[in-house]
């Protein structure tokens, strides 16, 4: 992701904004009609916290994180008997803190109960954010995301962001991040583009042609 010295976020309306789902999330949204209560798909990420923590900077911190990537203010309902992608113009969340002082042994069992919890692809959102507080200055941040939304390498993104927004913001400066230069839904426009449809027909064509008179059944161990 981009790194800068601006500030000046894009002009945002209140008309959500709407694109067909990529490949990988029209797979994954098949995936969870078929397993809605399956948590195959939730990423989870924990951060342990040690110091002094300004509450207040890290709610903002996260929530900059959701304006500044679409994606995670999408939803995929159905329009017109097809899922879409429909970005809100804004989400903000809270970051509820629970105090397990006194009872750490509890840690697990609450983050698993959080990372379990289902969402809901047509209504979101799709992360969800938890603090659970272990000490006076210990802490264990909890975020988790959807695959639709998300993914691995996203992970690694969101921990670089709260980091450079955290210590901005609890310092009284504004972001140090540049406005994105593209978000995911044109990735998906682009990639239901007509030409770039019939580019995969071509290399669909290809590979069955190649793998024509290949057996239909492999005798595996």
């Amino acid at each position: 992701m981009p790194a800068g010295l601006s500030d000046i976020p894009p002009v945002e309306t209140n008309t959500p904004k709407t694109a067909p789902l990529s490949h990988a999330q029209e797979r994954l949204w098949v995936l969870h009609r078929l397993e809605p209560e399956s948590t195959a798909y939730h990423i989870p990420l924990a951060f342990r916290l040690e110091g002094r923590l300004d509450g207040e900077a890290l709610r903002r911190s996260v929530n900059e994180i959701i304006r500044r990537h679409e994606v995670l203010r999408t939803t995929f309902p159905l329009v017109g008997g097809e899922p879409r992608q429909v970005v809100a113009p804004a989400l903000m969340l809270d970051v509820p803190e629970v105090d397990l002082q006194g009872a750490p042994e509890t840690l697990d069992e609450r983050m698993r109960t959080v990372i379990a919890e289902p969402f809901d692809p047509a209504t979101g959102p799709m992360l969800r954010v938890r603090l659970f507080r272990l000490g006076h200055e210990t802490r264990v941040l909890l975020v988790v995301t959807h695959h639709i939304v998300s993914d691995g390498w996203s992970s690694g993104v969101f921990v670089r962001e709260l980091c450079a927004l955290y210590a901005a913001f609890a310092a009284g400066r504004p972001s140090p991040l540049a406005p994105l230069p593209i978000q995911y839904a044109e990735v998906a426009r682009r990639q239901r583009a007509p030409e770039a449809e019939a580019e995969i027909e071509r290399q669909t064509a290809r590979r069955r042609r190649r793998l024509s008179g290949a057996p239909t059944v492999l005798e595996l161990p």
